[in-house]
């Protein structure tokens, strides 16, 4: 179901808080759940003998640093938004 449009804006803060907080969770969860069958998926393929390189990413960090990339993300996110990032990737640039 799709709310009309500036129904959302109509909603009682409390409301907005739920649904975001909701949202955020469901977030979560999918993406542990994404994780946790591709490392399944991925057990099962080396078992019947495939073989998976692991990328080396650091000379890839290092361009796109060398670049500009993260400090141009970073303004855009916000100090809040890039710590958020690098508590889940590692530090970046």
């Amino acid at each position: 179901m799709r709310l009309q449009q500036g129904a959302r804006e109509r909603l009682p803060d409390d409301v907005k808080t739920v649904v975001a907080r909701a949202f955020d969770e469901g977030a979560v969860a999918q993406r542990a759940e994404v994780a946790q069958l591709s490392s399944t998926l991925q057990a099962e393929l080396e078992k019947k003998g495939m073989t998976f390189n692991a990328a080396e990413t650091q000379s890839f960090r290092d361009l796109l640093n060398k670049a500009g990339f993260y400090k141009e993300w970073r303004e855009k996110l916000g100090a809040e938004g890039w710590t958020l990032l690098e508590k889940q990737v590692g530090k970046l640039g």
